[in-house]
């Protein structure tokens, strides 16, 4: 069974929503704070990125277990908040493209001064990505694909269990093959990422 964009889209809203609820009551499970403690983390995000030569934005999030105050393991995903049109039908409308990912996510901090942690990420999944007719909604193709996406990035706690981080990663796709007009290459891209994290060190 496929699984479109916008089911990717919905997924990513629902892990946003769970990265307001979550933490919390994973915490009160895991008791008090310990060196070796187990704990909670989840996040929203906002990516930027080039598809198919448009630069769009991408919302979603993510959950995971945090182990002592380095390691984080969990999944996450996001979705386009907007199709990518793209010219060229026959009857002059253009076509729009969709495209959503999700998987495996490690994270990983190293402490610096002033609050400041650097962070790195890596997500490792699969993704859907399919393009239309954008007058009449006809799907013309669709594919899915795997995804490595690898992140550097810089975190700095705002309160107690809030965090605000900012990162930059490169988007590797292989797999799509049954996209008109479209390769792997038309997928892959630098992107930067904006988010906010609950728990976690």
């Amino acid at each position: 069974m496929r699984t479109g964009p916008r089911v990717c889209l919905l997924v990513s809203l629902l892990v946003s929503l769970l990265a307001i609820l979550l933490p919390g009551s994973l915490e009160a499970q895991t008791g008090p704070a310990q060196g070796d403690r187990v704990s909670s983390s989840a996040f929203v995000l906002l990516k930027a990125g080039d598809v198919a030569g448009r630069q769009r934005l991408l919302l979603g999030g993510g959950v995971g277990l945090v182990f002592g105050h380095r390691l984080a393991v969990g999944g996450g995903g996001v979705a386009l908040t907007e199709n990518v049109e793209i010219p060229g039908s026959t009857a002059g409308s253009g076509f729009q493209l969709g495209m959503g990912y999700g998987g495996l996510v490690l994270q990983y901090w190293h402490p610096l001064p002033l609050h400041f942690k650097a962070r790195t990420d890596l997500l490792v999944g699969g993704g859907h990505a399919e393009i239309s007719d954008r007058l009449l909604g006809r799907e013309l193709g669709a594919d899915n694909f795997f995804v490595a996406e690898p992140e550097l990035g810089l975190t700095r706690r705002l309160f107690s269990i809030l965090h605000v981080g900012v990162s930059l990663g490169y988007r590797w796709i292989r797999g799509l093959d049954d996209l008109p007009r479209l390769s792997d290459e038309d997928f892959q891209a630098v992107t930067w990422s904006l988010r906010l994290r609950v728990g976690g060190p």
